[in-house]
């Protein structure tokens, strides 16, 4: 028996009419569906959002303790002094401890922000896939006859798998750095604001620099996902 043509093994890109755009703009129209499926569960947001505030506050305080520990009790040791009457390695313990117990806190806010925002993130998970499933079966057959099989299971298995990234990760990640971000530069506004204000003008550069290469990752992510598609 002879062998099939090595060509005929090989997966073909689909036809030009098949062929998903390889870069589109984010559109906010999907951004808020996907944010109504986790405001189904409004007590668990509400607590994921309390959470993302305590530790961006937590993540502050440690340079902001040890900034002042060191004035009261290096730079200036007689305001430690007059504060309580003792030596200043009193006051390099206490603000010590204080880490200590910042850093305690932040281990136990974050685990029970990991457990909040994993639940959300299944629940929400499995809504999608129930209301997809049962999308898929309402369809009519003229719709499996145009759409490949590769792009169907791909809607359900990857898209799905970037949504819970986007639910577990990268919104709970965004909004807790945000947060950090603000909070600093209110605390740099404090001490020095002049060069609070020498970064602030360079946000810009970082903001155009992050476009470009957010830019290109999307495109090869869709890229690749279409190549995933036609397996």
């Amino acid at each position: 028996m002879s062998q099939l043509p090595q060509r005929l093994l090989v997966a073909a890109a689909p036809s030009q009419e098949e062929r998903e755009p390889t870069h589109r703009p984010i559109e906010w129209r999907l951004v808020r569906r996907l944010f109504s499926y986790t405001w189904r569960h409004p007590r668990l947001q509400t607590i994921i959002i309390i959470q993302a505030v305590g530790i961006a506050a937590i993540n502050v305080l440690p340079p902001f303790l040890i900034t002042e520990t060191v004035r009261v009790t290096i730079e200036k040791p007689e305001i430690w002094r007059g504060w309580t009457g003792l030596e200043p390695g009193w006051g390099l313990g206490a603000g010590a401890l204080l880490v200590a117990l910042v850093a305690l806190a932040f281990y136990l806010v974050f685990s029970r922000r990991l457990m909040s925002v994993n639940l959300l993130t299944e629940r929400v998970v499995v809504e999608l896939r129930q209301e997809l499933f049962e999308h898929v079966q309402r369809l009519d057959m003229s719709f499996f006859d145009r759409t490949k099989l590769g792009r169907i299971l791909s809607r359900g298995t990857s898209d799905i798998g970037s949504m819970r990234a986007a639910i577990a990760q990268v919104i709970p990640r965004t909004l807790i750095q945000l947060l950090i971000m603000a909070f600093m530069f209110a605390v740099m506004l404090k001490y020095d604001w002049v060069l609070a204000l020498m970064l602030l003008a360079a946000a810009p550069v970082v903001l155009w620099l992050n476009a470009r290469l957010g830019s290109r990752m999307e495109y090869a992510y869709r890229v690749v996902q279409e190549s995933y598609s036609r397996l």
